[in-house]
C-alpha cells in the first residue's frame, strides 16, 4: 500500500506542476526611435548605419528595398540591446526603404511600425561608364570587385575600387589616388596596396591596418613605417596574419646591356633594380628579405628589362630588370611563387630559405648550366606554350597554377617581337610536376576566343569554383582610336568554353586620352561581412 501512496503523490504534483501558468515571452520593444547616419565616411559614400535601441537583447533583421522587386535581406546574429547596423549594398542615387524587425533569443519578434527612408547619394561626377551583359543563372554567384585605374584627365576623380552586382549596377566604392592590388579578406575587410603604403579597413572605411614603406632616403620615422624602400604591385594575406608584398632594391653592375635589340652594342655600367619580396607582420617587423637579385641572373634580360620604370622611386637612372607584378603563398608546402613580368617568368622559391625551385620561362638566354635543372620543360609544346609579360598566378583548387597570359611580343631578346596587332592575351593553365621539372599547358581560352583581346599591361584570371568558370580582367585595352578601357569576362571552364558575364569601363567623353583601366578582378559572395 505505501507504494501504490507514494505513486498517487506523484501524480497529484506532476499535474499540479501541468497547471502552473506558464511565463509568457518578454516583448521586444525600441526605446525611441532608430536613427541613420548615411555615408557616415565620405570616401565609403555608399553605406550607411543604423543606430537603435531595445528594451531586452534582441537580434536585427532588415528588409532594404530599392526599387520594383528590388530588395535585399539582411540578418545579424548577435543579440544585444544597442545596435548599431550597417547598411551595405546601397544603389547610388535611388531612394531606399528599411524594414526592421527584432527578435529575442526565445523567439518573441517585432517588427518597427515606420519604414526608414533615405536616398543614396549619386556617383561623382566623371565616374566610369560601367556596363554589364550577363547570364545570371550560368554566372558564379556573388559581386564583383575590381579596381579602376585613371588615363588621361581622368585623375581628378583618382583611382577607385569599386563592387557592382551582376546587373553591372554600383553597390559600393571608395575613391583614392592610386589603387593597385584590392581584395576582400575572409572576415569582411578590405585588404589594398595604395602607393607605398598597405592599408586594411572595414567596408565602412574605418582603419585596421596601415604600413608604410619608408623609402630609400626618407629622414622621417612614423609608427607605421617598414624598413624597406617601396611596395609596389601585390599585397597578399598569408593564414598567419601576415602580408606578404614586394619592394625593391638597386645594385650596380659592369658591362650591362643597353640595347634590348642588338646583342652586340656597347655595354654600359648600370643601376639594376630588383624586385624583393617581404613578409610583415601586424606588428610591422620584416620576417625576411629575399632579393631577386640573389636567386637569378641580373645579367638576364627580356624586353622592357632595360626602360627606367624605377628612376623616380630609386631617384636615379635604372634598368628595370624583373617587374615582379605577384607574389603568392602556396600553403601545401610554404612555398611563394612570383610573377616577373619582364623576364617572362613565373619561379617558385622557399619562404623560409629563399631557394630557388622552379622556373616556368621561355628557354630563350637562360644560363643552362646554372639555371637548366629548375626550368619546366613542355610536355605538351606548341607554339603559344609559354606565358610572356605575365599577371597574378593563382593555385586551383585540382592544384594546377592559373596565370594571366598578357602576350606582349611572344619573344626574347634579341629575337624578333611579335606585333600588337598579331598579339592576344589570355587566361592559361598549367600542371606542374615538380620532381620531373615539366609543365603540361591543360586548358586556356582568349587566342580561341570568337574574338581575342590584347591587354599589354595589367590583367587577372581567377578560377571560380562555384560554377567552375573562369574570371578574366582583360585590363588595358586600346580601342581604335588609342582609348583605354578595360573588359571583364567570365568564361565557362568545361567545353564548349561560352562567356556568361562581360563588364566593361570606359569613358564615354570624347577625348582619346582620356580613358580607364582595371588592375584586377575578383568575384566576391557578398558585401557582408563587414568586418573590424
Amino acid at each position: 500500500m505505501e507504494r501504490w501512496g507514494v505513486i498517487v503523490i506523484l501524480l497529484i504534483l506532476m499535474s499540479a506542476c501541468q497547471q502552473l501558468p506558464t511565463q509568457p515571452l518578454l516583448q521586444p520593444q525600441l526605446i525611441g526611435e532608430p536613427n541613420i547616419q548615411v555615408s557616415p565616411n565620405e570616401k565609403f559614400p555608399l553605406a550607411a548605419i543604423v543606430t537603435l535601441h531595445s528594451n531586452i537583447k534582441t537580434r536585427v533583421e532588415i528588409e532594404m528595398s530599392y526599387g520594383k522587386n528590388r530588395s535585399t535581406h539582411m540578418k545579424f546574429d548577435e543579440f544585444k540591446q544597442t545596435h548599431q547596423i550597417p547598411i551595405l549594398g546601397l544603389r547610388a542615387g535611388r531612394e531606399h526603404k528599411l524594414h526592421i524587425t527584432l527578435r529575442t533569443p526565445e523567439g518573441a519578434e517585432m517588427t518597427y511600425h515606420n519604414v526608414i527612408q533615405f536616398q543614396a547619394p549619386a556617383l561623382p561626377k566623371g565616374f566610369p561608364h560601367i556596363q554589364v551583359k550577363s547570364q545570371v543563372d550560368r554566372m558564379e554567384p556573388g559581386y564583383t570587385l575590381f579596381n579602376i585605374m585613371p588615363h588621361g584627365d581622368n585623375t581628378q576623380l583618382g583611382a577607385m575600387a569599386v563592387i557592382v552586382d551582376h546587373d553591372g549596377e554600383v553597390v559600393w566604392y571608395t575613391l583614392t589616388k592610386h589603387y593597385r592590388d584590392v581584395r576582400k579578406l575572409d572576415n569582411g575587410n578590405i585588404l589594398s596596396q595604395q602607393g607605398n603604403q598597405l592599408y586594411i579597413h572595414d567596408m565602412l572605411g574605418n582603419q585596421i591596418r596601415k604600413h608604410v614603406a619608408m623609402g630609400e632616403n626618407s629622414r622621417k620615422l612614423i609608427a607605421e613605417q617598414v624598413l624597406t624602400n617601396a611596395f609596389h604591385h601585390e599585397v597578399f594575406p598569408m593564414d598567419n596574419g601576415n602580408l606578404i608584398t614586394l619592394s625593391i632594391e638597386s645594385r650596380v653592375f659592369e658591362n650591362y646591356f643597353d640595347d634590348e635589340k642588338d646583342i652586340n652594342a656597347p655595354r654600359k655600367t648600370a643601376n639594376v633594380a630588383g624586385d624583393v619580396v617581404i613578409e610583415i607582420t601586424p606588428q610591422g617587423d620584416m620576417l625576411y628579405q629575399w632579393r631577386l637579385l640573389d636567386i637569378l641572373d641580373p645579367y638576364r634580360i627580356g624586353y622592357g628589362s632595360l626602360v627606367g620604370h624605377w628612376d623616380k622611386t630609386l631617384r636615379k637612372p635604372t634598368k628595370d630588370w624583373t617587374h615582379g607584378n605577384a607574389v603568392i603563398h602556396d600553403p601545401r608546402d610554404d612555398s611563394l611563387i612570383l610573377s616577373l613580368r619582364t623576364q617572362d617568368a613565373t619561379i617558385k622559391i622557399d619562404r623560409l630559405t629563399g631557394k630557388l625551385i622552379w622556373i616556368l620561362s621561355p628557354p630563350e638566354n637562360w644560363n643552362e648550366e646554372r639555371f637548366g635543372a629548375y626550368r619546366l620543360k613542355a610536355v605538351n609544346p606548341q607554339p603559344y606554350f609559354y606565358p610572356y609579360h605575365q599577371h597574378s598566378p593563382e593555385i586551383m583548387p585540382n592544384g594546377n597554377l592559373m596565370i594571366y597570359d598578357n602576350g606582349s611580343f611572344r619573344s626574347s631578346p634579341f629575337h624578333k617581337k611579335t606585333l600588337p596587332d598579331k598579339a592576344f592575351s589570355r587566361a592559361v593553365e598549367y600542371k606542374i610536376n615538380e620532381s620531373e621539372r615539366t609543365a603540361e599547358l591543360v586548358w586556356e581560352y582568349g587566342q580561341d576566343a570568337e574574338q581575342s583581346y590584347f591587354s599589354g599591361a595589367l590583367g587577372d584570371a581567377d578560377f571560380l569554383p562555384n560554377k567552375r568558370n573562369v574570371l578574366i580582367t582583360h585590363g588595358s585595352l586600346k580601342d581604335d582610336r588609342g582609348k583605354q578601357w578595360a573588359r571583364i569576362i567570365e568564361v565557362t571552364y568545361d567545353e564548349p568554353k561560352q562567356e556568361v558575364f562581360e563588364l566593361t569601363v570606359t569613358d564615354e567623353t570624347d577625348k582619346v586620352e582620356n580613358g580607364w583601366r582595371v588592375y584586377r578582378a575578383e568575384r566576391i559572395a557578398d558585401v557582408y561581412p563587414v568586418g573590424g
